[in-house]
């Protein structure tokens, strides 16, 4: 009898541990570093109106973004969970943050152009979900990219209404069928990187 009872208890503790924690793959851990750097740099520009560190928080973000899919691919620990935690997490990471720029600007229409833009955003993250493209292809604009391109935007002091126009266009080119090598947006997201954390630094310092 006690021999079944522990039996039974090695059971249902091997059953919860492995339903708990089977998704716990070093991918979908470094996907939530990209949550932590946007969270912070969402509570950067809330709270202490930082928008250089915000910027630099949300830029380097994308770093870890870009990382979780290597190391899943690298070591073949893809899983389903992942692919759908990594998308739920762009939105946080790179379309609520333009979207509370725009918030804090005071436009009416930077405003509504960034409600277009998360729309857009979503629908791109949701399109690059469910449909099968040829290997090393891209679809539309990255919503990360677009977001990377905002900011060096917003780094260069433009007016609102200018921010409009480029919201509205990145929009539009996140949904947008147009075809691109993979390796073309990774090249441009890099420049990116360095370029939005080298103009935030020169401006800090």
């Amino acid at each position: 009898m006690k021999s079944i009872a522990i039996s039974s208890k090695s059971k249902f503790y091997s059953g919860f541990v492995n339903h708990q924690f089977k998704n716990l793959t070093i991918p979908n851990v470094i996907t939530y570093f990209t949550l932590t750097f946007s969270l912070c740099g969402i509570y950067l520009l809330l709270n202490s109106q930082f928008l250089l560190g915000a910027v630099l928080l949300w830029t380097t973000c994308d770093i870890f973004d870009t990382l979780d899919g290597y190391v899943a691919r690298r070591f073949k620990l893809f899983s389903p969970l992942g692919a759908d935690l990594d998308s739920l997490i762009d939105v946080i990471a790179f379309l609520v943050p333009p979207f509370l720029i725009s918030l804090q600007s005071g436009s009416s229409l930077l405003l509504f152009a960034a409600f277009i833009f998360v729309f857009s955003g979503i629908y791109r993250l949701a399109r690059f979900n469910v449909e099968k493209n040829a290997k090393n292809v891209v679809v539309g604009l990255q919503a990360s990219l677009a977001a990377h391109l905002l900011y060096s935007f917003i780094l260069m002091n433009v007016s609102n209404n200018i921010m409009a126009i480029v919201y509205i266009t990145l929009s539009i080119l996140m949904v947008s069928p147009i075809k691109s090598k993979a390796k073309n947006s990774f090249y441009l997201t890099v420049f990116l990187i360095i370029l939005n954390i080298t103009v935030v630094c020169l401006k800090v310092l």
